[in-house]
């Protein structure tokens, strides 16, 4: 995956984001390079 974003992981707002998500073939593991976290909150109310 590229740019990959999920929910941060214990966190109410915000998300995780990693620049390349390598998944190996038959468990063998994975990748991830460039992650980082944001916290992202509603300015708006």
């Amino acid at each position: 995956m590229v740019n990959e974003q999920l929910p941060s992981t214990g966190a109410d707002t915000g998300l995780k984001a990693n620049g390349v998500h390598l998944v190996l073939p038959a468990d063998s593991g994975e990748v991830i390079l460039a992650s980082t976290d944001t916290a992202i909150h509603n300015c708006g109310d």
